[in-house]
């Protein structure tokens, strides 16, 4: 078991950047993920102009285990190559 799955293992919550990291995609191509619904989050900041969001581990973990084929892959493909 990698190191990565370990990690969101053990933690609940974890930043953007992080999943990014463990992804291995930019900051903004998780941001698409969580616009999409593919990944879940919280939003830590409720009614601030701007969101500070934590991912769930849980999510990162069922979209890691996603088919290729699967229909939020395929989305995240087509929506990640426009943008």
């Amino acid at each position: 078991m990698s190191d990565d799955v370990l990690f969101l293992k053990e933690s609940f919550l974890v930043k953007p950047i992080e999943v990014a990291s463990i992804l291995g995609v930019s900051l903004k191509q998780v941001y698409v993920l969580i616009s999409l619904g593919s990944i879940e989050v919280v939003n830590m900041s409720p009614g601030a102009r701007r969101p500070t969001y934590r991912v769930k581990s849980a999510s990162v973990l069922r979209f890691l285990g996603e088919e290729v084929g699967s229909e939020a892959y395929t989305d995240y493909m087509e929506v990640g190559q426009t943008r």
